[in-house]
């Protein structure tokens, strides 16, 4: 009795032991399931949001630790389903990936990108995909008022441009200047153009106008010459330059006509001199 009792418990155990050889295999996957599961890519440049420009370095690294008998062996960049290129070639213990890209390869609006990482037995791994603003044109400022080079601006009077941003981004105005003189320019309500009203300043004059405009990527300058700014007494500036020239020009004529006769006097006296010297005696 005792010995068929112990003779079932081993025909028992090997049972138990088969049906634990049947569900190892599943368990196997399971574990190699999670560990390559555990493996993520992660686009590092650009972050979403960003603005991309000309030549630029994307990032890309592999988060988590590959199994036993894998490495992980390239990152592959791509610009919405467009594959921009491929690393193989890995820094800190092939977990970080670049690629210099030229972004002006493109038109500018907000696309999306992602990079992907690949181990050694050709398994890939993606991330999510970011939106990333792509902005190589360079924004315009048109100008509105002084609506032309050589205008005048009286005091009150309002310089003006419309702007046009690209990439996704507005254009606003971070600069004016009238010659050497630096003012801060308002932007209008909800943006699209920049103005300034004199007050009285700059001194009166003429001068170079420029209106710096920006996009937060790229700016460009627009700039009107020989602007004049009105004297406060309503005579034009420009009237006064000439004014200021011609009297200088009438001034200078005068000192050098003075000179003449100054000069034609010395002249007179030093004959006479000679001749008292010289020709006096022997009379």
């Amino acid at each position: 009795m005792k010995k068929e009792n112990f003779s079932k418990k081993i025909k028992g155990g090997e049972k138990m032991n088969n049906w634990k050889l049947a569900i190892l295999p599943l368990v196997l996957l399971f574990v190699v399931g999670i560990a390559q599961a555990a493996i993520t890519s992660n686009l590092t440049l650009p972050a979403a949001g960003a603005t991309v420009a000309g030549t630029y370095k994307l990032g890309c690294t592999g988060a988590g630790v590959p199994n036993a008998t894998t490495n992980l062996t390239a990152a592959t960049f791509y610009y919405g389903t467009t594959t921009i290129g491929t690393n193989t070639t890995g820094e800190l213990n092939a977990t970080q990936w670049d690629y210099t890209w030229d972004s002006t390869a493109v038109s500018d609006h907000i696309a999306d990108f992602k990079c992907t990482v690949t181990d050694s037995d050709a398994n890939t791994y993606d991330d999510t995909s970011l939106a990333v603003i792509i902005d190589n044109t360079i924004p315009a400022c048109t100008w509105v008022l002084p609506t032309g080079n050589e205008d005048e601006i009286i005091p009150g009077d309002l310089v003006k441009v419309t702007l046009t941003g690209t990439g996704g981004e507005d254009s606003t105005c971070t600069a004016l200047t009238f010659g050497g003189n630096s003012f801060t320019p308002t932007l209008a309500s909800g943006g699209g153009s920049c103005s300034w009203s004199s007050d009285g300043e700059p001194p009166e004059g003429i001068y170079t106008v420029s209106f710096t405009a920006s996009d937060g990527t790229n700016s460009t300058t627009c700039s009107v010459t020989d602007v004049s700014v009105q004297e406060e007494d309503n005579v034009p500036a420009k009237s006064k330059y000439i004014y200021d020239l011609e009297t200088a020009a009438a001034e200078a004529a005068a000192k050098a006509s003075q000179n003449k006769f100054q000069n034609i006097a010395l002249l007179i006296l030093g004959i006479y001199l000679v001749w008292l010297v010289f020709f006096n005696k022997k009379k």
